[in-house]
C-alpha cells in the first residue's frame, strides 16, 4: 500500500490504456444468398452493371442506395435506406442489375461532372462553363453520365461543336444518357 498525501492513500491510475480505433466503416455488401449467405461482393462504388444477381444487401456506412432493375443505373429503381437479408422478403422479386449510391458530394457552385460511364462511374471531368468543343478536354463523344452542381438548373448538349447538331436538354443529374446522346456529345451550352 502506498502512504503520503497526510496518510491518506494514493491512488495510482495507468493512463496509457491503449485505445483500439474506431472500426472501419463498411461499404456496400451484395450477397448471392438470402439470408446474407452466399458469395460477397463488396463495393464502395456505383456498379452500371451487376454481373452475378444478388439476393441480399447490407448498407454499410451509406445512408440510401438505389438498385434497379436494368443496366446502366436505368428503368425502374427502389431506393433503400437499410440492407435487406432477402430481396424477396421485400417483395422485390426481379433481378437487381445497377447500383447507385445516394452521395452527398456534389461538383462546386455553377458546375457540372461530366462521366465517360453510367451511374456516374468512369472517367470524369468538372466542367463550369458552356465549351464549344469537349475535345479540348479530352471528352469529346465521352459522356455517358451528368451531375449538377449548385445554381445549375439545366444544360443543352450537343452532337456537333460550336452548339451545333441534334441536341437535348437536361434539368438534373442524369445516371445514365438517352442512346442519341450517350458518347455522342461534341459541344455543352449551359442555361443557368
Amino acid at each position: 500500500m502506498l502512504y503520503g498525501n497526510n496518510g491518506n492513500y494514493l491512488i495510482l491510475k495507468e493512463t496509457n490504456i491503449p485505445v483500439p480505433p474506431p472500426p472501419t466503416p463498411q461499404c456496400i455488401k451484395l450477397y448471392s444468398e438470402c439470408g446474407l449467405k452466399g458469395e460477397i461482393t463488396e463495393t464502395c462504388s456505383n456498379i452500371s452493371d451487376i454481373k452475378s444477381v444478388p439476393a441480399g444487401i447490407t448498407l454499410g456506412k451509406y445512408k440510401e442506395v438505389r438498385l434497379f432493375l436494368q443496366p446502366k443505373c436505368s428503368g425502374t429503381s427502389y431506393k433503400m435506406d437499410k440492407g435487406a437479408g432477402c430481396f424477396t422478403d421485400i417483395k422485390l422479386t426481379e433481378p437487381i442489375r445497377s447500383l447507385y449510391i445516394m452521395y452527398d458530394e456534389q461538383p462546386p457552385k455553377g458546375c457540372i461532372w461530366i462521366y465517360s460511364d453510367y451511374c456516374l462511374t468512369g472517367e470524369k471531368a468538372e466542367v463550369c462553363s458552356s465549351i464549344t468543343d469537349l475535345s479540348v478536354i479530352n471528352f469529346s463523344n465521352k459522356i455517358s453520365s451528368i451531375k449538377f452542381g449548385p445554381e445549375i438548373t439545366n444544360i443543352r448538349a450537343y452532337t456537333d461543336k460550336n452548339h451545333r447538331g441534334s441536341s437535348s436538354y437536361y434539368y438534373g443529374e442524369r445516371l445514365s444518357l438517352s442512346t442519341t446522346m450517350d458518347k455522342n456529345i461534341e459541344s455543352i451550352k449551359f442555361n443557368c
